[in-house]
């Protein structure tokens, strides 16, 4: 790889200015590059800047990947500085990497990957192609503009770029009524949006930190509880994360949640569930104060008026079934399962006038579940599922001499 140094020198670009071949750009000790309004710069290869080295941007500032060497943008200062209002682009098909402890003005993502090696600060970022990874560190947006982060073109919905790992928005609930989180983990972007935030503005924050990350412990405990209905599991694709720098003292705001990433049934309903940042008990899940209590997954989940913050995850709310008498219409005698909804993975069926030929449970795939059955006398059957059973509605197949009969239960 070659390396192209600048010593100790004023570099003052006014016009297009250009290196090629796979070369380093490396600004030595008390070296000032300033690329000017209007001017470009194009590296193909990468910049490292010295700790006394100085680089301000007022116009273009490309950094391209195109061959199998690293094209990174590495700055070794300790003392933090503006770059300028210019753009850095980070361009080329494979993966880059940026260190910079400094503010830029806007930066442009158009390549297979950008991963941080620390905080990455701009009052603007756009957003075409590739994933912004940034591990411990964020992708932080200075700017409280609601057009500060964008999906550049090609980008809609930011299905090709987003942030994987660590996003800081700077808000303004005063003025500003939302804010686009475009989040996800290494595979599928999970995006979100604050909404309604000047109709009762969140009053003592100055940014937002979001992220969508794996969910922490399991549904064991989970207990929430509506009019006929419960939250009996949380969908396991992962959760958000939506943390302000302080406690607001004041106001309210409306989430959406894009879902078409998760695997979600059209036959059940769904709530947004909410407890605190640190926690992975199940027993802190709860429905957040707002409306609507719940939806549907064919379109995106949203909730307006909620107060406070934490983890977001997608709750899954099944009806709650009293015990159910049946009674078989070829042969008039009835049917009993209970208790139901189904607790401790155990219950019972009573039946009466026929013999019992099999005991079939189903999910909602159709698929069959199992499951074991004892006869504990004439009429009398204990059924005990697996332990590790899914939470949900199954159908129960009981079939006799006289027929088939199905059932619903819920296990909780």
């Amino acid at each position: 790889m070659k390396r192209k140094f600048i010593p100790s020198i004023l570099l003052a670009l006014s016009s297009q200015f250009s290196l090629y071949a796979q070369q380093v750009m490396v600004a030595g000790p008390g070296a000032v590059i300033t690329v000017q309004s209007n001017a470009s710069m194009y590296v193909e290869g990468g910049i490292a800047l010295d700790d006394h080295s100085k680089l301000y941007n007022e116009g273009s500032l490309t950094v391209s990947k195109t061959g199998t060497a690293a094209a990174d943008f590495i700055e070794a200062g300790s003392s933090p500085y503006n770059h300028g209002n210019g753009k850095i682009i980070f361009s080329g098909a494979g993966v880059q990497k940026m260190h910079s402890t400094n503010q830029f003005g806007q930066i442009e993502i158009n390549n297979g990957g950008l991963y941080l090696g620390s905080d990455a600060n701009a009052l603007r970022w756009v957003l075409n192609t590739g994933n912004i990874n940034t591990g411990s560190y964020s992708a932080i947006v200075l700017s409280a503009d609601a057009d500060a982060l964008i999906a550049g073109s090609g980008n809609e919905g930011f299905a090709h770029s987003w942030v994987n790992g660590n996003l800081r928005r700077y808000v303004d609930p005063k003025n500003v009524n939302s804010y686009f989180l475009p989040v996800g983990n290494i595979d599928k972007p999970f995006p979100a949006r604050m909404d309604d935030l000047s109709a009762n503005p969140l009053s003592g924050i100055r940014f937002i930190n979001a992220s969508f990350q794996s969910i922490s412990g399991d549904d064991r405990g989970l207990k929430i509880a509506m009019p006929g209905k419960a939250c009996t599991s949380v969908n396991e694709t992962g959760v958000w994360q939506i943390v302000p720098d302080g406690v607001p003292v004041g106001g309210n705001y409306g989430l959406t949640f894009f879902t078409s990433g998760f695997n979600l049934l059209n036959s059940l309903e769904y709530a947004i569930v909410n407890r605190p940042a640190a926690s992975y008990q199940a027993a802190d899940w709860m429905i957040p104060v707002g409306e609507p209590l719940t939806g549907l997954p064919a379109s995106d989940l949203a909730r307006k008026k909620i107060t406070s913050f934490g983890q977001f995850g997608i709750g899954v709310i099944t009806r709650i079934l009293p015990a159910i008498s049946y009674t078989d219409p070829l042969g008039s005698k009835s049917l009993r399962v209970y208790p139901n909804p189904v607790v401790d993975n155990t219950f019972y069926i009573e039946y009466s006038g026929s013999a019992l030929s099999a005991v079939k449970l189903l999910g909602t795939d159709g698929r069959m579940v199992a499951c074991n059955y004892l006869v504990k006398k004439q009429g009398h059957v204990k059924v005990t599922l697996p332990a590790f059973l899914a939470k949900g509605i199954y159908t129960l197949e009981v079939e006799t001499e006289k027929g088939l009969q199905s059932i619903l239960i819920s296990l909780q």
